[in-house]
């Protein structure tokens, strides 16, 4: 008989990287619908929605995401500074809890594997993982295990006010203490809570975390490419969009991280897709909320939509090189997505 608790936490582990890169912030992925649909076009009007749902959906993918050491049971969460509205830190607190009390045991029936397990949720439901890799039956370390991947199944799974619906599934390459490339993906998942009026769809998501770079066991930087769709509300604020290789490149430095940004983007506020690129990298210095550098530029049928970054944290915004209008920072910006 073997103790899966370990393994069981590893899987933890991997999700709880998985949640706090998805859903506030390394390239391919797969799912969006957005190749044989038409941009949208864009207008001096909606110049100001346009930049909303750019700044909306970085927040979500993880613009401003904080990287911090790679250990313990496997990877650790990405710190979140301007997300904290989001519900990351509740579902990884809540599938980590999970994790950890988990007991029974099992016969290994494969070597480096770890059948279906069940755990009962404290409020209702269940959550249910199975996973593989390359290495030992009981692993003591993230470096024995490699090319891991887990399958994890949420069924009306309740923890106090939260409940979490769904499969997701999670494939390493390389070992847990530093994997060359992580790829998460889902067709359906849900998550609530009821707390804080969180009510978040996850529709044939895929995401893709490359080009991880390590200087010991501190993650430096990564591309993150993103696709599939997301809907709902977050508190007061709703989110409705898709993503076709929506794609970031985050680096981290002694002073901030600096971000490059690239691919279509679909919101309900556009009513379609558009093109997002950066003509300069954002730059979010340590311990900030909002960026003081970069500059965003949004096309659509000949049409562009430019955001200028400044020092000051203001954001300016153009409409075919026309200013439309100044706003403070990027928490003013992130609203304007509306519909």
């Amino acid at each position: 008989m073997k103790d899966f608790r370990k393994v069981y936490i590893f899987s933890a582990a991997v999700i709880f990287i998985a949640f706090a890169l998805v859903l506030t912030g390394c390239g391919g992925g797969g799912g969006g619908g957005g190749q044989a649909q038409p941009e949208t076009p864009i207008t001096a009007e909606k110049a100001p929605a346009v930049a909303g749902a750019v700044f909306q959906a970085s927040n979500f993918s993880g613009l401003s995401t904080g990287f911090t050491e790679f250990g313990g049971t496997g990877i650790s969460s990405a710190s979140l500074r301007t997300q904290s509205k989001l519900p990351i830190k509740s579902i990884l607190d809540k599938v980590v809890s999970i994790a950890k009390s988990q007991k029974n045991k099992s016969q290994i029936r494969v070597a480096g594997s770890m059948p279906p397990t069940t755990q009962s949720c404290s409020g209702s439901g269940t959550v249910t993982v199975s996973a593989t890799w390359i290495g030992p039956d009981e692993p003591t370390d993230p470096s024995q295990v490699v090319d891991f991947t887990a399958n994890t199944t949420f069924n009306s799974c309740k923890e106090e006010e939260t409940t979490m619906n769904g499969t997701m599934s999670i494939a390493f390459k390389g070992s847990l203490s530093a994997p060359t490339r992580l790829t998460v993906s889902t067709s359906s998942f849900t998550f609530v809570n009821t707390e804080n009026n969180d009510n978040i769809s996850m529709t044939n998501l895929s995401v893709d975390f490359t080009y991880l770079v390590f200087t010991g066991d501190e993650l430096l930087g990564c591309t993150i490419t993103l696709s599939g769709a997301v809907s709902g509300n977050v508190g007061a604020d709703p989110i409705n969009q898709e993503y076709d290789n929506f794609k970031m490149v985050l680096n981290e430095g002694a002073t901030g991280t600096t971000t490059s940004i690239s691919g279509r983007l679909k919101a309900s506020c556009l009513g379609g897709w558009v093109t997002v690129s950066t003509n300069t990298p954002v730059f979010i210095p340590e311990d900030a909320d909002c960026p003081t550098t970069g500059e965003i530029v949004v096309t659509s049928g000949g049409n562009s939509v430019k955001m200028v970054i400044a020092s000051d944290f203001k954001i300016t915004i153009y409409y075919n090189d026309a200013v439309v209008q100044t706003y403070n920072n990027c928490e003013d910006v992130d609203g304007l997505c509306v519909g």
